[in-house]
């Protein structure tokens, strides 16, 4: 499996993404970036399931306009 780059390996550009879900604790070895309709079994707390549950980013990604 191929590794996001930190900018894309975050709350936000995960729940933006079709039935993906961001868990802040995931079980071991299980990556932040999950399915939401598994990610029952994968994630031991915090999961967010759309943008709007993100905290906003400490820094503003390579390329955003501001």
């Amino acid at each position: 499996m191929r590794q996001r780059p930190d900018y894309e390996n975050n709350c936000v550009a995960c729940t933006s993404q079709p039935i993906c879900g961001w868990c802040e604790h995931p079980q071991d070895g299980q990556p932040n970036c999950q399915a939401s309709a598994t990610a029952g079994a994968t994630c031991r707390d915090g999961l967010r399931a759309s943008t709007a549950e993100c905290a906003a980013p400490l820094a503003v990604p390579p390329g955003a306009v501001e």
